[in-house]
C-alpha cells in the first residue's frame, strides 16, 4: 500500500509540475507584443515596458533610430535589423545614429550593410552582439 500510495503522490506532483511549466510559459510568451510603424518592425515588452527594433523597413541612407515607439524606450536593436528582407544584402545603408538610451545591439544588427561607412553609438550601450558589423562597409 505504501508503494501504491508514493507512486500517486509522485503521479500528482509530476502532473502539478508539468501544469506549472506550461502557465510559466504561456505567461512568458504573453510578454511580448510586435507592432510597426511605417519604418520599423519592433516587439514591446510588457514586463519591462521596452521596444526591440526587429526590422528597418525603410530605404534611406542614413537613419537614427528612435528614442521611443508608442511612448517606450527603444532599448535595443535587434538581430539582424538592418538585412533587406533577412536575406539580401543592405546596399543603399550609409550611416546611422543609434540614439541614446539603446543598451544592446544583437548579434547580426548591422551584417552585410556594405554601404555603411559611419555609425555613431550612444553612451547608454553597454553590449554589441556577435558578428554585429559583420561584412559591413566599417573597417
Amino acid at each position: 500500500m505504501s508503494f501504491k500510495r508514493t507512486m500517486t503522490d509522485f503521479a500528482q506532483r509530476t502532473a502539478m509540475t508539468l501544469l506549472f511549466l506550461c502557465l510559466t510559459a504561456t505567461v512568458t510568451w504573453a510578454d511580448v507584443e510586435n507592432g510597426e510603424t511605417d519604418e520599423w518592425a519592433y516587439s514591446y515588452d510588457t514586463s519591462t515596458k521596452t521596444v526591440t527594433l526587429l526590422k528597418y523597413k525603410g530605404s534611406a541612407t542614413s537613419v537614427t533610430t528612435p528614442t521611443e515607439i508608442a511612448g517606450h524606450p527603444v532599448t535595443r536593436v535587434g538581430d539582424a535589423c538592418f538585412i533587406k528582407n533577412y536575406t539580401a544584402v543592405n546596399q543603399t545603408l550609409k550611416s546611422v545614429v543609434v540614439s541614446e538610451g539603446v543598451l544592446r545591439l544583437e548579434n547580426y544588427s548591422f551584417y552585410e550593410c556594405k554601404a555603411l561607412t559611419s555609425i555613431e553609438l550612444p553612451n547608454s550601450l553597454t553590449s554589441i552582439g556577435k558578428y554585429a558589423f559583420d561584412n559591413s562597409g566599417l573597417t
